[in-house]
């Protein structure tokens, strides 16, 4: 029968991914595609110049944070519990979590 030659692929299980490197910092909440900016939800604090590992159902990669930025002004350093934003080198995706490395 030629309905047996496509098969369905099957996802990948979470237990099969790559294991974050480092620790939980938050998690993405808002993404904007023409500036290619992500925002953190922060659970810890953060500076720049650190390292941090995106990751999701999607989207995997590391990267090192050049600048913060709260209400349109550059910081240094953000608290617990803010929303900063950052400029991402890939598309990140709500609900993707972000890791220090």
């Amino acid at each position: 029968m030629i309905f047996g030659l496509f098969k369905k692929k099957k996802p990948v299980a979470a237990a099969q991914r790559k294991k974050p490197e480092g620790k939980l910092i938050g998690s993405i909440v808002h993404y904007f595609s023409r500036c290619k900016a992500g925002v953190i939800k922060l659970k810890v604090p953060l500076s720049v110049g650190e390292t941090i590992h995106v990751q999701g159902h999607t989207t995997d990669f590391k990267q090192k944070l050049n600048s913060l930025q709260i209400d349109n002004k550059d910081i240094e350093k953000a608290k617990k519990g803010s929303e900063v934003g950052f400029i991402a080198k890939k598309r990140v995706r709500t609900n993707d979590s972000v890791y220090k490395v």
